[in-house]
Protein backbone atom coordinates (compact mmCIF):
# COMPACT_ATOMS: atom_id res chain seq x y z
CA UNK A 1 0.00 0.00 0.00
CA UNK A 2 1.41 3.38 -1.00
CA UNK A 3 0.61 6.57 0.91
CA UNK A 4 0.37 10.02 -0.61
CA UNK A 5 2.73 12.41 1.20
CA UNK A 6 0.24 15.26 0.84
CA UNK A 7 -2.24 13.30 2.98
CA UNK A 8 0.28 12.46 5.69
CA UNK A 9 -0.45 13.59 9.22
CA UNK A 10 2.06 15.17 11.61
CA UNK A 11 3.94 12.66 13.73
CA UNK A 12 2.43 14.01 16.97
CA UNK A 13 -1.03 12.87 15.78
CA UNK A 14 0.08 9.23 15.63
CA UNK A 15 -1.67 6.98 18.17
CA UNK A 16 1.07 4.40 17.68
CA UNK A 17 3.77 6.91 18.61
CA UNK A 18 1.96 8.06 21.76
CA UNK A 19 1.21 4.51 22.85
CA UNK A 20 4.85 3.50 22.43
CA UNK A 21 6.06 6.56 24.35
CA UNK A 22 3.72 5.72 27.22
CA UNK A 23 4.87 2.10 27.15
CA UNK A 24 8.51 3.19 27.37
CA UNK A 25 7.74 5.55 30.25
CA UNK A 26 5.91 2.76 32.06
CA UNK A 27 8.82 0.37 31.60
CA UNK A 28 11.32 2.97 32.83
CA UNK A 29 9.14 3.65 35.88
CA UNK A 30 9.01 -0.08 36.66
CA UNK A 31 12.74 -0.56 36.08
CA UNK A 32 13.72 2.24 38.44
CA UNK A 33 11.28 1.32 41.19
CA UNK A 34 8.27 3.57 40.87
CA UNK A 35 7.18 3.62 44.52
CA UNK A 36 7.45 0.55 46.75
CA UNK A 37 5.52 -1.72 44.42
CA UNK A 38 6.99 -5.18 43.80
CA UNK A 39 5.37 -6.66 40.73
CA UNK A 40 4.82 -10.38 40.28
CA UNK A 41 7.46 -12.01 38.06
CA UNK A 42 4.96 -12.80 35.26
CA UNK A 43 3.82 -9.19 34.84
CA UNK A 44 6.82 -8.22 32.73
CA UNK A 45 6.10 -10.95 30.18
CA UNK A 46 2.40 -10.10 30.19
CA UNK A 47 3.19 -6.41 29.62
CA UNK A 48 5.48 -7.17 26.67
CA UNK A 49 2.86 -9.42 25.08
CA UNK A 50 0.09 -6.88 25.60
CA UNK A 51 2.18 -4.06 24.15
CA UNK A 52 3.02 -6.19 21.11
CA UNK A 53 -0.64 -6.99 20.46
CA UNK A 54 -1.74 -3.36 20.84
CA UNK A 55 1.08 -2.25 18.50
CA UNK A 56 -0.04 -4.81 15.93
CA UNK A 57 -3.65 -3.63 16.11
CA UNK A 58 -2.60 0.02 15.81
CA UNK A 59 -0.40 -0.73 12.79
CA UNK A 60 -3.11 -2.77 11.06
CA UNK A 61 -5.68 -0.01 11.52
CA UNK A 62 -3.39 2.75 10.23
CA UNK A 63 -4.97 4.54 7.31
CA UNK A 64 -2.71 7.56 7.02
CA UNK A 65 1.02 8.01 6.68
CA UNK A 66 3.01 10.04 9.21
CA UNK A 67 5.32 12.86 8.22
CA UNK A 68 8.31 13.99 10.24
CA UNK A 69 8.89 17.28 8.43
CA UNK A 70 6.67 19.66 6.52
CA UNK A 71 6.69 19.07 2.80
CA UNK A 72 8.10 22.01 0.76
Amino acid sequence: MRFDATEAKPVWQSKTLWFNLLAVLGQVALAYGFGDHDAAPWTSEAAVGTIAVINLVLRLTTKQAVRIRKQP
